[in-house]
């Protein structure tokens, strides 16, 4: 499976979970950010950096999953493994 699978998986697994999950741009901004998990009003929303890698956005997606009961979602094995590391 290559990173871009990963990442669409990710995508749908935070979907699932009524996460939503944006790409911004950072470079630029006023204010020093980073890609993560935040709130907005009611919402739970994942922002992740344009700039990074496929890679480095799944590595982001994994990390702010990590924390969620992923029971009763369908995540293959692998997708699974990597979140929990």
């Amino acid at each position: 499976m290559n990173d871009k699978d990963i990442l669409h998986h990710l995508e749908s697994i935070a979907s699932a979970l009524n996460l939503k999950v944006s790409y911004a741009e950072f470079a630029g901004a006023d204010w020093r950010t980073s890609s993560g998990l935040c709130r907005v009003g009611d919402e739970l929303h994942i922002i992740v950096d344009k700039q990074l890698s496929v890679g480095e956005r799944a590595s982001v997606l994994c990390r702010c999953l990590k924390g969620f009961n992923l029971e009763g979602l369908y995540c293959p094995p692998l997708i699974r493994q990597r979140i929990e590391e």
